[in-house]
């Protein structure tokens, strides 16, 4: 996930972002406000900085909890399962 920091200078609340996210070791590029951003920014009702894009997730200002949760984002593995294991293992075998 591509985690995005719209900042300006100065910010203290873009700051407090900034070092809860490498505090946290969350990777993410900076990004300055142009004319196009803080149009949509603020249609979508973001009216502070800094704002946040991870993923689907967009919030505006200074939130340690949305900072934090991105650290929780399941790992995906790749599990294989023959469907005869999943049957006898669930039960679902009716033959009997």
């Amino acid at each position: 996930m591509t985690v995005t920091v719209y900042t300006k200078k100065p910010c203290v609340q873009c700051d407090a972002t900034i070092r809860r996210l490498d505090k946290n070791g969350i990777e993410y590029r900076l990004a300055e406000f142009d004319e196009a951003a803080i149009a949509w920014f603020k249609a979508e009702g973001h009216m502070q900085a800094p704002v946040v894009v991870a993923g689907d997730r967009v919030w505006s200002g200074y939130s340690p909890d949305r900072i934090d949760a991105l650290m929780d984002v399941p790992v995906v593995r790749d599990v294989r399962v023959r469907a005869t294991d999943l049957v006898e293992r669930e039960g679902l075998d009716d033959r009997g």
